[in-house]
């Protein structure tokens, strides 16, 4: 919206002014300046008119807000933490000296002090797509991806996550830390037991 402003109009007294003194409003041109009672002078001050040129719109209608991939490795977290397995899946952003955005995804076990496992990582420029993922297991990226590690659109990102989550590979990572997990709480419940005994 355009914030337009009518002119600003007050008086001056040319030599005060060259001191430093302050502009008087209220007072007419020519009546005597209240410091040194010379004339004052009129000046209009020109109110530049303020215009928007921001879009109404960011999404036009008929174009849905794509959702970040961060969003969605959070979703996915999320719905590991809900299982019953010990795990939980957790999201870090890695700084960039680019304008790109770096994530790692990890699976922590808070039973055995937080440790966490590096599953993957993703990264890509703002545009979102076309992102690339980032995997240190060799039989993970070639397994899953053969090679392909990037994701060109939302529905292809979902794709290779699914394919990522439910691969043999990842199923027995999740196995054994799921382990290690039930362990270490068993231990512990061993150790409350007999504490009460």
């Amino acid at each position: 919206m355009d914030d337009k402003k009518d002119d600003f109009t007050y008086t001056y007294c040319p030599p005060c002014q060259g001191e430093g003194k302050n502009n008087w409003t209220g007072f007419s041109p020519g009546e005597p300046c209240p410091d040194c009672g010379k004339p004052l002078i009129e000046f209009k001050e020109k109110i530049v008119e303020k215009k928007d040129l921001w879009p109404d719109d960011l999404w036009p209608e008929g174009q849905s807000e794509i959702k970040p991939p961060v969003t969605i490795l959070r979703e996915q977290a999320s719905f590991l933490n809900n299982k019953k397995w010990g795990l939980r899946g957790e999201i870090d952003k890695l700084p960039s000296n680019d304008n790109s955005f770096h994530y790692v995804f990890f699976i922590e076990v808070p039973a055995i002090d937080n440790y966490r496992y590096m599953l993957f990582g993703i990264r890509h420029d703002i545009n979102m797509y076309p992102l690339n993922f980032i995997i240190d297991s060799k039989e993970i990226a070639y397994g899953i991806f053969d090679g392909d590690m990037a994701a060109d659109s939302e529905e292809n990102f979902i794709e290779k996550l699914k394919n990522i989550f439910n691969s043999k590979e990842v199923i027995q990572i999740l196995q054994h830390l799921a382990t290690y997990a039930l362990a270490e709480d068993k231990r512990k419940m061993d150790e409350h037991c007999r504490g009460q005994g």
